[in-house]
């Protein structure tokens, strides 16, 4: 599945990074097996994207205790201004 996606990428000067990579099966599905350049890929149970924490389970409790601290950063900052 990979390989066909790594040669399409290569048509227009892309390359896949198995370093960079990762997978991740959202519910109880198993995890696939999967490489690029004979390297295997690595399964991930959550990881951040654009900001939001994603998790396998679609547990949303990690992602939102992140946004209270980065919020609460800011102000914290912002208190001499106000």
């Amino acid at each position: 599945m990979t390989t066909e996606l790594q040669n399409n990428a290569a048509k227009v000067g892309l390359r896949i990074s198995a370093e960079k990579t990762k997978t991740m099966a959202i519910g109880n599905t198993q995890a696939l097996s999967l490489s690029v350049d004979h390297k295997d890929i690595e399964f991930v149970e959550h990881f951040q994207y654009l900001g939001s924490n994603i998790s396998r389970d679609g547990d949303a409790d990690h992602d939102i205790c992140t946004r209270i601290g980065k919020a609460s950063s800011v102000h914290r900052r912002l208190r001499p201004v106000w």
